[in-house]
C-alpha cells in the first residue's frame, strides 16, 4: 500500500538522520574527504576554519539525505507529486489534493474498523420500523423506558414487548394518573364522562445476561474507537510532519521566484546609510527609485560578501552567487490600489464618464498623499542564485558574537510568491489594522449570533413537525388494538381536529396521531405513501385485512393525515434548504469581511476564510441540531444552557430523530459537490447562452472587450477554503458522533471520494487558474484536523455511558406528564465502568496537546533532528535567470524598454538586461508562476487594472476607449502611476502627458 511504503520511508528517514550503525559508515565515508581537509585547517590552529567544518559537514549532509529520500519509498511518493499536473499551481494545489487522497486511505481504514460495530448494531431491531440505515446505531440496541406503551382500560388487555429481550422480575405495578393533584384511583375527561384512560404501570428489569452482552458489545466499540483514534492521529501527525518534507523537497525540485528572493524592510539602519551616501554626494541626482535601487544591490552584496569572508566560507559558496539580480520597492499604496481597482470595474463595464471621474479622484489622492506613495517601506530582493538568498537570510539570524556584525540590525524573511500577495492589503498602518480586525470580530460575531438564532428557529419548526411521524410505533398498535383500530382511530381522530385541520399546525397528541396514522397506513391502499410505508413497516398482504373497507369518513380520516404528513415532510424539507441556502450566503458575508479587514497574502487571507465558515457551518448544520432538542440540563452542569428540548439524553428517541436527521445531513455531502456543479453550470451556461443571442454559433457574442468576455466564458473562481472547510467539518462531524453512528465513517469516505474526483475535474476543465498557494493553509488545517479525535472521546463516552441502554436504571413517572428522567450526570458517569479507558486516552491526547510545546523538544531530541541540515539548496539549482524562459525573457525586456521609452522609468539595471540577452535558457528546468514583484506583472491585477502588457503584437487593438489616439494611454496610466517613484522628473498624473508617442 502507498501509505506503508510512505510509513516505511518516515522510518527510513529517522533512521538516517538518527545516524543508525548503518547509515553511519556511509555517511563517514561519503564526508570522509572533505573531514581530513578540515582536519588539517584545525590542527593549524585555524578557529575559523574549524568553524566552517560545520558547515560544510552540513551542506554535504543535505545534499546525501536528499539522495537518500530519493532512493526510499517516501521519495517515490513525493516524486510522483512532483509529477502532478497541477504543480504549476504552485504547491498549495497539490498538498489539497494529497491531503483528500490521504484521508480516502484513512478514512477506508476507519470504515473498516467501524464495520463491526455496524453489523452488531443491524443485527437488532430495536429500529426495525425504521429504514435500514438507522438500524446501524446504537440506539437499535434497546433501551430501558420508564414508560413502554399505554391502552385504554376497556381494551381489557395490553401487550408488552421487549425487542428480541426477555422480561425478567415484576417489580412493581401501579396506576398512573394524568396529573399530580389526582389523588382519586379514577379520573375524567373533559365532557365529565367515567374513568376510562387509566394506565397501569409496572417496572420490568431485564436479565443480566442481557445486559452483560450489550456492554461486551459496548467494550469492544470503546475498544474500536480508541484503536480508531490513534490510527487517526497517528496518521494525520505524520502527514503535517512529512509535509514539511515535501515543501523542502518541492522547493528544491522547482523553481520560483521566492526560492531566489526576500523581502526586506527598510528600516533605518539601511535608511541611514543611504543619506550618508548620499551626503557624500556618492549617488548621481535624477532617478530617486533607480538610485536607492542601486545603492541597495551594493549594500546587500558587500554585507553578505563580508559576512562570507568573516567565517572564511568562500571556500563552499562563490562570491559571484551572492549577486543581486534585481529589487522592486513597495510602498504604502493600498488605497491607491482600491482606486485603479474600481477604474478598471469602470473600464470593464465601459463607462467612461465615470472613469475619468475616478481618475480625477485618483489624481487628487496623488496630490495630497505624494510623501507617503513615494517613501519606500520595504524591497522585494531578487538574488541571481539560490545561494544568495539563502545565505542572507541565515546570515540575518546569526546572533553569534563575531568580529564583523555591520548586518546586525537587518531585517529580512523569504518573500511570499507574487501571485500569493495580496498588494492593496499590504503596510497598513497598525491603528488601522486593529481597528478594522476588532470591527471584523464584532460584525463576524453579530452574524454568527443573528443566523444561530434564526437557524435554531428554522430547525426547530421543521423538527417539530415531523417528529410526532417519527415516534409512531404501528407494529404496537397493530397488535395491541386489533380489529377495535378503526373506531379508536376516528375518536382520536376527533379528538385532534384542530391538529388535523390545519396543515401548519404542529402540537398534537402523539397517541392520536398514532392511532390515526397506523390506521390508515396500513388499509388506505390508494394513498401514494401506501407502498413507502408497506416497505418502512414490512407489510405483507396477509397482514392486511381486506374484509376492512373505509367509510367517507375513514377516507376523509386518512386524507387529512396523509396531507399532514406530506405538509411536514415539506416544512421540514424547505427548513432544511432555507439553512443551506443562508450558510451559502453567510459564507459570502464571511468573504467579504475578512477582505474588508485584508491580509498581506491570499494564503493567510484564505485560511482565515477557511476557519470562520467551518465554525459557521459546524454550528449551523451541526451543533444546532443537537442542541435544539437537548434537554442537557439534568447533567447538573453549572455551565449548560436548558434548551427547552425533549431529549435529555442519546437515548432510543435521540437516535431515531436527531441521529437520523444527522445522517441525512451527512448524506448530503455526499452529493453537494456533483449538485453544486450542475446548478452552477447551468447558470453559466444560461447567461453564455444569453450572450451568444441563444446562437449555437459559439464565436457570436455581445461582449465589447476581453474582460468581459472571460468574465461571461471562463469558469468559477477556485474556492479552496470552502473545500476545506467542507473536509474539516466533515470529518469533525464523523467523529463527534461516531461512537454511536459508525456508519459516519462510510459516508465521510463517500463524500471524500466525490470531492476529490469532483474538485480533480473542475481544477482541470473549470474553474479559473488559481494563485499559487504556499503550504500554510495545508499546515493549518492539519493542525486542526488532529483535535477531531477529543470529540470522539468525549462525546463517545457520554455516548457509551448511556444509563438506559447498558443498565437498568429507570426512574418511575408519577404523573403521565413527567419528563422522562435519565438520571445521566456528570458525577454518575465518572464511575469506573467498560467506558472508562475513552476517558484516560481523552485525558493524554489532552496532556500531550497541552505540553506539545515541551514534548517535541523531548522527540526532536530523540531524533536527533538539525533543521539547519535542510538550510543549504544543491549546488544544481538553475540561477534565476537561467530559469528564465525566452517569453519570461521578452516580457521584462519589452516592459523595461517601453518605460524607459515612454515615461523614463528605470527599473531593472542594463547589467540585468545584458544577461537577459545573452544568458542561455534550462529548457529542463523553467520558473514556475511570475517572474517579477511588479504588480502589472501579475495576471490577477492586470484583469483587476485592465491593464494590457507591452508584449502584445497590435497592443492599441485590445484596449478599447472612447477617445481613439488616447487608447495606450488608457492602460500606460497605471503603468505611470504605480512606478512614478522611479521617474527621473515629475509627472502631473494626467491623460494628457500619457498619449503614445
Amino acid at each position: 500500500m502507498p501509505f506503508m511504503k510512505e510509513v516505511l520511508g518516515f522510518f527510513c528517514l529517522r533512521r538516517y538522520l538518527n545516524g543508525s550503525v548503518a547509515a553511519r559508515p556511509q555517511r563517514q565515508s561519503l564526508l570522509e574527504e572533505d573531514e581530513d581537509e578540515d582536519q588539517d585547517s584545525v590542527d593549524r590552529g585555524d578557529s575559523n576554519k574549524q568553524e566552517g567544518l560545520g558547515l560544510r559537514a552540513k551542506k554535504s549532509y543535505v545534499e546525501k539525505l536528499k539522495s537518500k529520500l530519493r532512493l526510499s519509498g517516501y521519495s517515490r511518493k513525493n516524486a510522483k507529486s512532483f509529477e502532478d499536473p497541477f504543480i504549476k499551481y504552485g504547491y498549495g494545489v497539490v498538498a489539497f489534493f494529497k491531503l483528500l487522497r490521504l484521508l480516502i486511505l484513512l478514512f477506508s481504514c476507519l470504515t473498516m474498523l467501524a464495520m463491526p460495530s455496524i453489523l452488531i448494531y443491524q443485527n437488532h431491531d430495536n429500529m426495525s420500523s425504521y429504514y435500514g440505515i438507522a438500524r446501524t446505531t446504537m440506539g437499535n440496541l434497546g433501551s430501558s423506558y420508564s414508560k413502554c406503551f399505554q391502552a385504554p382500560v376497556e381494551l381489557n388487555s395490553l401487550h408488552l414487548t421487549c425487542g428480541d429481550y426477555r422480561i425478567g422480575e415484576v417489580s412493581s405495578l401501579g396506576i398512573i394518573p394524568f396529573h399530580s393533584d389526582n389523588n382519586e384511583r379514577t379520573c375524567v375527561n373533559r365532557d365529565n364522562e367515567p374513568c376510562k384512560n387509566i394506565f397501569s404501570s409496572g417496572f420490568f428489569a431485564k436479565q443480566e445476561e442481557v445486559l452483560a452482552y450489550k456492554r461486551k458489545i459496548g467494550l469492544l466499540g470503546v475498544c474500536l474507537g480508541i484503536f480508531m483514534c490513534m490510527i487517526y492521529v497517528f496518521v494525520i501527525y505524520f502527514q503535517y510532519q512529512s509535509n514539511e518534507l515535501d515543501s523542502i523537497l518541492w522547493d528544491i525540485q522547482t523553481v520560483t521566484i521566492n526560492d531566489y528572493s526576500v523581502e526586506l524592510k527598510l528600516n533605518q539602519k539601511i535608511l541611514k546609510a543611504y543619506e550618508d551616501q548620499c551626503s557624500q554626494n556618492e549617488i548621481p541626482d535624477g532617478n530617486k527609485g533607480a538610485n536607492l535601487s542601486s545603492f541597495l544591490k551594493d549594500y546587500i552584496e558587500v554585507q553578505t560578501q563580508q559576512y562570507a569572508i568573516e567565517l572564511d566560507r568562500d571556500d563552499l559558496i562563490e562570491l559571484d552567487k551572492l549577486r543581486v539580480a534585481m529589487i522592486e520597492f513597495d510602498f504604502r499604496r493600498g488605497n491607491l490600489l482600491k482606486l485603479l481597482i474600481q477604474r478598471g470595474q469602470y473600464i470593464k463595464q465601459l463607462n467612461f464618464t465615470k472613469r475619468r471621474d475616478i481618475e480625477a479622484k485618483i489624481n487628487r489622492f496623488i496630490l495630497l498623499n505624494q510623501n507617503n506613495l513615494e517613501k519606500p517601506l520595504c524591497a522585494f530582493v531578487t538574488f541571481e542564485h539560490t545561494e544568495g538568498h539563502n545565505f542572507f537570510i541565515q546570515m540575518i539570524k546569526d546572533n553569534t558574537p563575531r568580529d564583523y556584525v555591520e548586518y546586525r540590525g537587518i531585517e529580512a524573511e523569504t518573500a511570499p510568491l507574487p501571485t500569493n500577495i495580496v498588494w492593496q492589503q499590504r503596510n497598513k498602518s497598525v491603528t488601522e489594522i486593529r481597528l478594522k480586525r476588532f470591527l471584523s470580530v464584532i460584525l463576524i460575531f453579530s452574524v454568527l449570533c443573528t443566523t444561530m438564532f434564526f437557524v435554531f428557529l428554522i430547525r426547530q419548526y421543521g423538527s417539530q413537525g415531523v417528529s410526532p411521524f417519527s415516534n409512531q410505533n404501528c407494529k404496537w398498535v397493530w397488535r395491541q388494538y386489533g380489529d377495535k383500530l378503526q373506531s379508536y382511530a376516528q375518536f382520536a381522530f376527533n379528538e385532534s381536529e384542530k391538529y388535523f385541520e390545519s396543515y401548519l399546525e404542529q402540537q398534537v397528541d402523539q397517541e392520536d396521531l398514532n392511532l390515526v396514522g397506523c390506521y390508515c397506513i396500513k388499509h388506505d391502499q390508494n394513498s401514494i405513501l401506501y407502498n413507502g410505508f408497506r416497505r418502512r413497516y414490512q407489510l405483507e398482504n396477509k397482514d392486511i385485512n381486506q374484509n376492512i373497507t373505509l367509510t367517507a369518513d375513514d377516507k376523509r380520516m386518512c386524507t387529512k393525515f396523509e396531507m399532514n404528513y406530506l405538509s411536514a415532510q415539506i416544512v421540514n424539507q424547505l427548513a432544511s434548504q432555507t439553512i443551506i441556502l443562508l450558510n451559502f450566503v453567510l459564507r459570502y458575508i464571511i468573504i467579504f469581511i475578512v477582505k474588508y479587514v485584508g491580509y498581506s497574502t491570499e494564503s493567510l487571507q484564505t485560511s482565515r476564510i477557511m476557519i470562520f465558515i467551518f465554525i459557521v457551518q459546524f454550528i449551523n448544520t451541526d451543533l444546532i441540531i443537537l442542541l435544539m432538542n437537548s434537554d442537557i440540563t439534568q447533567a447538573k452542569s453549572i455551565f449548560l444552557i436548558d434548551f427547552n428540548g425533549q431529549h435529555p439524553d442519546f437515548t432510543i428517541m435521540w437516535y431515531r430523530d436527531i441521529g437520523l436527521t444527522l445522517i441525512n445531513a451527512m448524506l448530503f455531502n455526499v452529493y453537494w459537490p456533483v449538485l453544486e456543479f450542475i446548478v452552477f453550470y447551468g447558470i453559466r451556461l444560461f447567461f453564455r447562452q444569453l450572450d451568444r443571442g441563444w446562437s449555437t454559433q459559439s464565436w457570436r457574442t455581445k461582449c465589447f472587450t476581453i474582460s468581459q468576455y472571460i468574465d461571461i466564458h471562463g469558469g468559477p473562481e477556485y474556492t479552496i477554503h470552502y473545500k476545506y472547510s467542507a473536509i474539516l467539518n466533515i470529518t469533525y462531524i464523523t467523529f463527534m458522533f461516531g461512537a454511536g453512528m459508525p456508519v459516519l465513517f462510510p459516508i465521510a469516505l463517500a463524500s471524500f471520494l466525490t470531492l476529490y474526483f469532483m474538485e480533480r475535474l473542475m481544477v482541470a476543465y473549470s474553474y479559473r487558474q488559481p494563485p499559487m498557494f504556499d503550504a500554510t493553509l495545508n499546515r493549518q488545517v492539519l493542525r486542526i484536523l488532529l483535535y477531531a479525535p477529543l470529540l470522539y472521546c468525549t462525546v463517545g463516552y457520554w455516548m457509551f455511558n448511556n444509563i438506559q441502554i447498558f443498565s437498568t436504571e429507570v426512574q418511575l413517572m408519577k404523573t403521565l406528564n413527567d419528563i422522562f428522567q435519565a438520571n445521566h450526570t456528570i458525577r454518575n458517569s465518572l464511575k469506573f465502568n467498560f467506558a472508562t479507558p475513552l476517558l484516560i486516552i481523552l485525558g493524554l491526547f489532552l496532556f500531550v496537546m497541552i505540553t506539545q510545546r515541551w514534548t517535541m523538544k523531548i522527540v526532536e531530541r530523540m531524533l536527533d533532528l538539525d533543521p539547519a541540515i535542510l538550510l543549504y539548496k544543491p549546488e544544481e539549482q538553475v540561477s534565476f535567470i537561467e530559469g528564465l524562459n525566452k517569453e519570461q525573457r521578452h516580457w521584462l525586456i519589452k516592459e523595461e524598454e517601453k518605460s524607459r521609452e515612454k515615461f523614463g522609468i528605470k527599473k531593472l539595471s542594463d547589467e540585468f538586461i545584458d544577461k537577459l540577452h545573452n544568458s542561455k535558457y534550462s529548457k529542463e528546468t523553467e520558473l514556475l508562476g511570475v517572474m517579477s514583484y511588479q504588480v502589472l506583472d501579475n495576471p490577477a491585477y492586470q484583469n483587476l487594472l485592465q491593464y494590457v502588457p507591452e508584449i502584445l503584437d497590435d497592443r492599441d487593438k485590445y484596449i478599447i476607449d472612447d477617445q481613439v489616439i488616447n487608447a495606450l494611454g488608457q492602460s500606460d496610466y497605471l503603468k505611470k502611476i504605480l512606478n512614478s517613484y522611479y521617474q527621473s522628473s515629475p509627472v502631473n498624473p494626467s491623460l494628457g502627458n500619457l498619449v503614445a508617442p
